[in-house]
């Protein structure tokens, strides 16, 4: 009965430490992909930041500056929320990285 035990642990650990967590990564990215709207603003798994201009079902156009990128829906990686802040936009202080202290003084 032992030799049974050891094995069962080590299978139910992984299944909580591996297995578990990835299908919670996969269940959260296919609702953010059945979620999208045109007007959303993303961010592709290459980096790309754009605005969707035009949704399908299995592809989608967003336009970033001023070019027009044709994409599958499993290239966004993740949605970018607007800011909610009252705060015009571009008026947030700017951290001084080059003050006493910094690694470049």
């Amino acid at each position: 009965m032992d030799a049974l035990l050891f094995p069962a642990l080590v299978l139910g650990a992984m299944y909580f430490l591996l297995i578990r967590p990835q299908q919670k990564r996969a269940k959260t990215q296919r609702n953010l992909l059945a979620q999208l709207e045109v007007g959303d603003e993303v961010i592709t798994v290459g980096g790309i930041i754009g605005r969707i201009v035009e949704l399908h079902d299995r592809e989608l156009v967003i336009e970033s500056g001023s070019t027009q990128l044709r994409l599958v829906r499993g290239s966004i990686g993740s949605k970018i929320e607007p800011e909610s802040s009252a705060e015009p936009e571009g008026s947030a202080e700017i951290e001084d990285l080059d003050g006493p202290g910094s690694p470049l003084s």
